[in-house]
């Protein structure tokens, strides 16, 4: 039998292919780690990676968190306002985080309790975890995450966001700058136009 595909129609299965790898929830477990050496003593990562919104510069690095409140201390829980962006669009979403170690300045380790009225989203054995190790030429820094996805995609977005975070980590570590949003609203836009169109092109020359 012979089987033959124009371009739009292997554009097509190769955008369903993706759909079908990266959405459908096929993977439910995430486990991974990033790490990075920075020019800086353990002390400062420390104090960096701890949310203080009363101080302008790291409320800048933790610019995505508006508000923040230990609401229990035994267990401890944190209570974090956390803003998101969908275009124009801003909306925030009520986070619980747990708090499962504290050991200064070498490992911090929270799991999520909840976010808004859902609890453990990420699972109940979710953790995330930093920790800092000396290391030649300064501090070896390690983010790493274990829980419950929805799929391959949340598994991903979470990845590079941990990457994200780090790297600016080593920025305002080392130098005391932030890297600007690689990715602005427009771009961001027409990355998004320019693969629905695709897919719907070929979409339409698939089905006729």
């Amino acid at each position: 039998m012979d089987f033959h595909f124009d371009l739009p129609s292997l554009i097509l299965l190769l955008a369903m292919g993706i759909f079908t790898v990266l959405f459908l929830p096929w993977q439910r477990e995430a486990r991974f780690r990033v790490r990075r050496v920075i020019a800086a003593p353990r002390e400062a990562l420390w104090d960096a990676y701890q949310v203080d919104l009363d101080d302008p510069e790291n409320a800048a690095l933790h610019k995505t968190v508006v508000s923040q409140e230990v609401v229990s201390r035994d267990p401890e829980i944190i209570e974090q306002r956390i803003a998101r962006k969908c275009g124009r669009q801003q909306n925030y979403v009520m986070a619980r985080m747990q708090t499962l170690e504290d050991n200064p300045p070498a490992r911090y380790a929270t799991r999520v309790f909840a976010l808004d009225q859902k609890v453990f989203p990420f699972g109940e054995n979710n953790e995330e975890a930093f920790e800092l190790a000396e290391a030649p030429g300064g501090t070896q820094a390690t983010l790493s995450f274990r829980g419950e996805v929805g799929n391959l995609f949340q598994n991903l977005c979470l990845f590079f966001n941990f990457r994200r975070y780090l790297k600016n980590l080593q920025r305002f570590c080392e130098d005391g700058t932030l890297p600007a949003d690689p990715a602005s609203p427009a771009r961001r836009f027409w990355i998004a136009a320019l693969i629905s169109f695709v897919f719907f092109a070929g979409l339409t020359r698939f089905v006729g």
